[in-house]
């Protein structure tokens, strides 16, 4: 009968435990990365992380009833005490408006405004590319046109679009709708912004938007 090389054997022991390991560890990140629950605060770009929260429900957030007048009836909306920090806003135009969570400043490229994900009272400011804002004259339409990934968690998910003006934020438009266009009739020259705020208590994910001027 043949001698067995103890050698081989333990060789061969130590590939196959480790091999074991192996699989074993990369079986157990994927479990863990697919029960381990996700989030983001405030607003981000959409990528390949945070996309699997496109159409889910935040955890955890009980958000607050914002119905001082007709404009924010029944938006369900986490507010701010203040004002956060910003280089663009600087002062809202009446008491009425209700505050962010949090701002976050995102380049349109070309007029393209990139896909983002943001939770509930985060604002999303718009500017334009490295030039600032959007210059307008009076007779100029600014516009502001937008998509955003369905969902089932609810029927319709709220939104509040508006401007920015010399720093002041202004009260803005409830967009309830899939998709629409937001339009500013210009009356006043000066360098004007965009921006979003979730209202809505799951993610608020958009896909690639335009903002344009009409002369």
């Amino acid at each position: 009968m043949q001698k067995i090389n103890k050698s081989k054997i333990i060789s061969l022991c130590v590939l196959l435990i480790a091999f074991a390991i192996l699989v074993g560890s990369v079986f157990f990140l994927k479990v863990k990365e697919n029960q381990m629950p996700q989030f983001i605060s405030g607003a981000r770009v959409i990528n390949s992380d945070n996309r699997k929260l496109i159409g889910t429900e935040i955890k955890g957030i009980t958000p607050i009833i914002a119905s001082s007048d007709e404009q924010k009836t029944k938006l369900d909306l986490e507010v701010a005490d203040k004002i956060p920090d910003n280089n663009i806003i600087k002062e809202v135009d009446n008491d009425e408006i209700v505050l962010p969570v949090s701002i976050t400043n995102f380049k349109a490229v070309d007029g393209k405004t990139p896909e983002v994900i943001m939770t509930n009272g985060s604002l999303v400011l718009f500017v334009n590319g490295d030039k600032g804002g959007w210059k307008c004259k009076p007779g100029d339409k600014l516009m502001y046109k937008f998509e955003k990934y369905a969902t089932n968690i609810t029927k319709s998910q709220s939104m509040v679009v508006g401007y920015i003006l010399d720093g002041v934020l202004y009260q803005g438009n409830v967009m309830n709708d899939l998709s629409g266009t937001y339009q500013l009739d210009i009356a006043e020259a000066g360098e004007y912004y965009i921006y979003i705020i979730s209202a809505t208590s799951d993610y608020l994910a958009l896909k690639q938007g335009e903002i344009s001027i009409s002369r």
